[in-house]
């Protein structure tokens, strides 16, 4: 008869464990000593219990005088050139709390001044003990890099508000510089009141208007908008500005001949793509008679005293875009109470904030409200209604020239 054995279950291996669990905090040990960052592991006393090799080389001690001393008396800490209190420290903090806690300090070592950032948490044991993990990391040349870059950001937002400062203090003078390019003085007449103004949509501009003395009894009604904006625009008025004043002395005689100058100067000194759509007419005082060139401008509205309305039309493209170029001149004859609106496209294009033109017929439903007025007075109407139309931001030049034959 066969005899049975009882089978007992294997007990475990009591050293083979203890074994095991030591090669596995052996490694634990070596892997936290590669760490660059220093941990530190401390009782509700704060003295520390263990703690890395990382956590050696910052205080500068060897390990065995480390375990057990107080973390606080190893790493006293300051903040913005103040010593940190006892009582403010991150683990007095970290172990009143009981918290979480980090912060940025600064530390002196031995032979250099560190910067520190440290974090740690409260940690309550199984056995209902207190103590805290503290992490250190050294910050030292980030916080270099990050103070010299912040010396090198704070140094080009100084380059550029003196920059910024100059170009205002430049475009103010262009802007003066500018200002003098418009009518100073007007020059009377027996037979016609004027007024013009110009409102820029920035600083400089493009519109041009004036009024020149030709000669006795003769008067010059100029008005041009430039191609472009800005500071190019307003160069590119100035040509020809100079243009139609150097050679005004032609439109005398020769209407023709003096805008065939014009057009030449400005094609020979400017750029191929810049043109100026431009009006000009010439006043006799003692015949009423407006010899008038449209080039590629809005035609001018012509409100005659009996309330008809007349549109001046082109009569040739604009100037400056091509040097082959012709024009025609026409003529009209001002009655007494006819009133002359010359414009910019500034004025009829702009928009409201729904985006709705202001266009010819508002201009005209404004100069028949307020026809009665002086050309000052009426001048200045048009203008406030236009503005008031317009939405909050401008982006063209307006420029008006009013003119009443008496």
């Amino acid at each position: 008869m066969a005899s049975s054995q009882t089978k007992h279950p294997m007990k475990p291996d009591a050293d083979g464990l203890i074994t095991e669990l030591r090669q596995t905090l052996g490694k634990m040990e070596v892997a936290l000593g590669a760490i660059a960052d220093a941990i530190a592991w401390t009782d509700e006393n704060g003295r520390i219990q263990w703690c890395n090799g990382s956590f050696d080389r910052l205080v500068g001690r060897r390990h065995i005088e480390v375990l057990g001393s107080k973390f606080i008396d190893l790493v006293p800490l300051e903040c913005q050139g103040q010593s940190v209190l006892p009582e403010n420290h991150p683990l007095s903090m970290i172990l009143k709390s009981p918290t979480s806690a980090s912060g940025i300090y600064e530390f002196q070592q031995a032979d250099r001044r560190l910067v520190l950032d440290i974090s740690g948490r409260y940690i309550r044991l199984p056995e209902h003990q207190a103590s805290a993990v503290i992490m250190i990391r050294d910050i030292t040349e980030l916080s270099k890099a990050k103070e010299l870059l912040e010396k090198e950001i704070a140094e080009i937002v100084r380059l550029e508000q003196e920059r910024n400062h100059l170009r205002a203090r430049e475009i103010e003078i262009a802007k003066q510089v500018q200002s003098k390019f418009f009518p100073q003085k007007a020059h009377p007449l027996q037979t016609l009141e004027y007024a013009g103004d110009c409102v820029q949509a920035r600083s400089v501009g493009g519109d041009y208007y004036d009024f020149l003395e030709l000669a006795p009894g003769q008067l010059g009604l100029a008005l041009a908008d430039v191609s472009g904006k800005g500071i190019s625009a307003a160069l590119l008025m100035a040509n020809l500005q100079a243009s139609v004043r150097s050679q005004c002395s032609f439109a005398v005689d020769d209407l023709d001949r003096f805008l065939q100058a014009v057009n030449r100067l400005f094609y020979e000194s400017s750029q191929p793509t810049h043109y100026a759509t431009f009006f000009f007419g010439r006043y006799e005082d003692a015949t009423r008679r407006l010899c008038y060139a449209n080039c590629g401008h809005n035609p001018p509205l012509l409100l005659r005293g009996n309330g008809t309305v007349e549109r001046l039309k082109a009569t040739a493209t604009v100037v400056g875009l091509f040097k082959q170029w012709d024009c025609l001149i026409e003529e009209v004859v001002l009655a007494s109470g006819d009133t002359l609106v010359i414009f910019s496209d500034g004025v009829t294009e702009t928009t409201s904030e729904a985006g709705v033109e202001f266009g010819d017929e508002r201009l005209l439903e404004s100069l028949r409200a307020n026809c009665h007025l002086p050309v000052s007075a009426l001048l200045a109407v048009i203008v406030a209604d236009v503005q008031q139309f317009s939405g909050p931001e401008q982006g063209d030049d307006r420029t008006l020239v009013v003119a009443r034959a008496r």
